[in-house]
């Protein structure tokens, strides 16, 4: 356990990984963006998520998130955290 948390100590590994998709995926739309049209979540939801990462999944969907919707999100790592709070 302590390897992966020394990894991911921030979100520079997670980044690079995701920068890899992005530039070489065939897909043509975003995985966050697809990922979260898949959702059907009611007004007024409380949102838990377990490993956040960077928290890139709700910082490219945030034009989307209902005001009324209370998002708590949550990581192993604090670096992690720490990335998702500067998004």
């Amino acid at each position: 356990m302590e390897e992966l948390i020394e990894q991911y100590h921030n979100a520079s590994n997670l980044e690079a990984r995701i920068k890899l998709h992005e530039l070489y995926s065939l897909n043509k739309k975003d995985w966050f963006t697809w990922l979260f049209e898949q959702y059907q979540i009611d007004s007024g939801s409380k949102l838990l998520e377990l490993g956040c990462g960077d928290g890139t999944f709700w910082a490219k969907n945030e034009q989307f998130i209902p005001n009324d919707w209370n998002v708590v999100l949550s990581d192993f790592s604090p670096g992690m955290l720490a990335d998702a709070q500067r998004k």
